[in-house]
């Protein structure tokens, strides 16, 4: 159950001429992984589980730690050897007080949403003009304005 899992998170991100590509000598192995993720829906069933127990798992989150935790576990008890977790060292984020306020041509707050990594922004604040634009794509055409 728990290669059928691995296998979806391992294959699932691979493109149709990443598999063309495949030497020849790893076809019939990667045919037969490919079968037993796709035959039945353990895997499935089981990523559910893993998103519904756990929600939201940002690094170095507590849901992220019970999340990995839980996967030992269902790992060892499909008879998996050698199961183990690793310290690793990873960025972790915290969102810190979000505000933005139009000054002209009316003073108004504006909801915002900083972004996870962001760059802190300096203590007096910013600012700035603003670029009104109603696509990504006018954002695109107007970057030299935008900076």
């Amino acid at each position: 159950m728990t290669w059928n899992l691995v296998m979806c998170f391992l294959l699932g991100g691979q493109s149709a001429d990443a598999a063309q590509s495949m030497p020849d000598s790893y076809q019939s192995d990667a045919n037969r992984l490919i079968e037993a993720a796709v035959s039945d829906s353990a895997a499935y069933d089981r990523l559910t589980d893993l998103v519904d127990r756990f929600g939201h798992r940002h690094s170095g989150s507590v849901s992220l730690e019970r999340a990995l935790d839980w996967i030992l576990e269902e790992m060892k008890a499909d008879g998996l050897e050698n199961v183990h977790g690793e310290g690793v060292l990873v960025p972790h984020w915290v969102r810190g007080e979000e505000s933005l306020e139009m000054i002209r041509p009316i003073a108004r707050n504006l909801p915002m949403l900083g972004l996870g990594g962001s760059i802190a922004t300096p203590v007096g604040g910013i600012r700035a003009e603003v670029l009104v634009v109603g696509s990504f794509e006018e954002l695109a055409e107007r970057t030299e304005e935008a900076k």
